[in-house]
């Protein structure tokens, strides 16, 4: 995706004495008090690649820009009025494996395709007064030095890998 191609290789110097760091992007979900928002952050000089891409995909698509939510909340949480609970998803699997495997996108009885995000997406809409879920995931690109590590495992996904016997 078009996040992929921004990826830029700082020097030692900028790294470490600049504090320069890779671009990054986050893919957000907002449930609020059962409004379902979608948003990403980009940094501006992205905004139009982004755009593009979003356009390319979705030609209906409204796009806004829009103010920070989390500005709605307070600096402390939690305190006597808000409570909170967080988490944090850890992989299970190396890399190469995607979030969760399907073969395909499609319930076994019915035939109907199977959204990953709806179970989510109705949670998020059926919030009561007060209540809110953010879904944060952060993309940070890497260096491609991953595809190597994980052709093995891609391969085998793909069931292209022999198993060897012996």
């Amino acid at each position: 995706w078009a996040m992929a191609g921004i990826l830029g290789t700082p020097t030692t110097y900028e790294v470490y004495i600049k504090g320069l760091l890779t671009d990054r992007f986050s893919l957000e979900m907002v449930g609020d008090e059962g409004n379902l928002h979608f948003y990403i952050y980009t940094p501006e000089k992205y905004r139009h690649l982004i755009e593009a891409h979003l356009y390319a995909q979705y030609p209906d698509i409204v796009i806004n820009e829009a103010p920070d939510y989390t500005k709605d909340m307070p600096i402390v949480v939690p305190n006597n009025e808000w409570e909170l609970w967080g988490c944090d998803f850890m992989q299970v699997r190396p890399d190469p494996y995607p979030i969760r495997t399907y073969r395909n996108f499609e319930e076994d009885v019915t035939g109907k395709m199977i959204d990953p995000l709806a179970g989510l997406a109705e949670t998020m809409g059926k919030l009561g007064p007060g209540q809110k879920i953010w879904l944060q995931y952060l993309v940070i690109p890497i260096h491609e030095t991953w595809y190597e590590s994980g052709r093995e495992i891609v391969q085998e996904l793909a069931g292209r890998v022999k198993k060897k016997t012996g």
